[in-house]
């Protein structure tokens, strides 16, 4: 058993008590105040004699407890189960724009990812959540093939959905139907790439090169990146596969140094492939990006379920 696994079980051992403690006996004290804080509005309003003074510190109190409370949920939300609204159309028809989930943020942790499950993760180059799901783990070989199925080393997988081959996919999918998942360890170096950023003069193509001696002058510019029109990356000087976007190994990628990954990584690719920006053109997702599973759909509620 390693040492974070033994680290994140004490963490929530002890959270767990507390947040146990709060909701099973200090939950029940703020009822309690809600209902006086109710019964002494009444009060006021038809008994004058009544102090203002008692009447502000019952208010103060009530609403210092609400905060403690408002804080314990932010709490729950932050380590063990959070909110996400469904931002595009990448999972239809499983998933639909809009919909509410709750995220279990705490099974990861201790059994791990598995494969076919649904993830929320902070996509690279943006602050949006997305929900994908995983399909390939770290150091397994992902390959669309031209029967449209997907192949998981060399074996085709059954997954809830298809994955198609895309007659107008982009140019990146085009060159790449096979990619090697990174793992913590590995190391990788950039032989060629062309980026799109955008700046002040609009939208414009950079090559390797170029991005090169703009990343020298100012480390900024990979804020100005908004989509990588192709790309190669040689995994441990044996395999191509494709692009990692997180900033501290791309800077390194683009100085064309090699960069050793200091977490594992993952492909995921959404149920709606032919309408979905996936692993297949921004790369691998990190470990550390992932938020935790979907859990259960909340909204609407005719469609309220479990996920899958």
């Amino acid at each position: 058993m390693s040492f974070s696994l033994i680290a994140w079980g004490i963490f929530y051992l002890i959270t767990g008590s507390v947040l146990s403690y709060y909701l099973f006996f200090k939950g029940n004290l703020i009822e309690k105040k809600v209902n006086w804080l109710r019964e002494s509005f009444v009060k006021k309003v038809t008994n004058l004699n009544i102090s203002w003074e008692d009447q502000l510190k019952s208010v103060a109190t009530f609403f210092f407890n609400l905060v403690e409370a408002l804080i314990v949920v932010l709490f729950i939300q932050q380590f063990y189960f959070g909110h996400f609204k469904v931002p595009t159309g990448s999972m239809i028809p499983h998933i639909i724009p809009g919909d509410h989930y709750v995220v279990n943020m705490l099974q990861h942790k201790f059994l791990g990812f598995k494969r076919g499950r649904t993830y929320v993760f902070k996509q690279p180059k943006t602050d949006i959540m997305f929900c994908k799901r995983m399909v390939a783990l770290p150091g397994e070989i992902v390959k669309i093939g031209f029967d449209g199925k997907l192949y998981i080393n060399d074996e085709a997988v059954n997954l809830p959905a298809t994955y198609i081959s895309n007659m107008n996919a982009k140019p990146s999918l085009i060159m790449h139907r096979e990619w090697t998942v990174p793992k913590k360890g590995d190391e990788v170096s950039l032989d060629f790439a062309v980026f799109s950023i955008e700046d002040k003069d609009g939208v414009s193509m950079v090559d390797l090169d170029r991005m090169k001696k703009m990343y020298e002058k100012d480390k900024k510019v990979l804020n100005k990146i908004i989509h990588v029109e192709m790309a190669q990356l040689t995994l441990n000087d044996t395999f191509e596969t494709g692009i990692i976007l997180d900033d501290e190994v791309l800077g390194k990628l683009i100085l064309q140094d090699k960069a050793k990954l200091e977490e594992d990584y993952f492909f995921f690719l959404g149920d709606n492939t032919q309408g979905s920006n996936d692993s297949r053109y921004w790369g691998f997702a990190a470990k550390s990006k992932i938020k935790g599973s979907l859990l259960l759909r909340i909204w609407p509620l005719d469609r309220v379920g479990i996920a899958y």
